[in-house]
């Protein structure tokens, strides 16, 4: 996990496993990235998944 504070003072656990990540983008997002939202958040160097 990252621990990231937050400029309100808010703390924030950010997992970096990506076995971790992809259920919390899914849960976040309420659904799958696009190829769009890959890209800008992913980058071209790995190719889009249908993650959820």
């Amino acid at each position: 996990m990252l621990h990231v504070l937050g400029g309100d003072g808010t703390l924030h656990e950010l997992p970096v496993d990506p076995d971790h990540v992809v259920p919390e983008v899914c849960r976040r997002a309420g659904r799958p990235l696009t190829p769009a939202e890959w890209q800008e958040h992913v980058g071209g160097e790995v190719p889009y998944v249908k993650t959820c």
